[in-house]
């Protein structure tokens, strides 16, 4: 399975991929909104773990070009916001899970 992390702090990221080529999945970073999205829609992975907290745009802004662009990724947002409103939020626009 193709995964790209979506990340503003680089270690995590690292980590987070490290963790999933382990369990045989490729895994990519990238730690800017823009720049994620970008890729997402040029080259769409089977799923993309997202963080909210995002510079360039945030992981809202990123969720919400994904799904207008019809692109096929399945999403996990991945972030310390664990606020039911911002799961509840987090899903209606299209995450396919939340994990705070």
């Amino acid at each position: 399975m193709r995964i790209l992390v979506i990340e503003d702090e680089a270690q995590l990221a690292r980590h987070i991929a490290r963790a999933l080529e382990r369990h045989g999945h490729v895994a990519g970073t990238r730690q800017d909104g823009e720049e994620g999205l970008r890729f997402a829609l040029a080259d769409p992975p089977d799923l993309i773990v997202l963080d909210l907290n995002l510079p360039g745009i945030d992981g809202m802004s990123v969720l919400a070009g994904l799904r207008q662009a019809n692109n096929p990724a399945r999403v996990l947002i991945l972030t310390a916001r664990g606020e039911v409103e911002h799961r509840v939020k987090g899903l209606k626009a299209g995450a396919d899970d939340y994990l705070a």
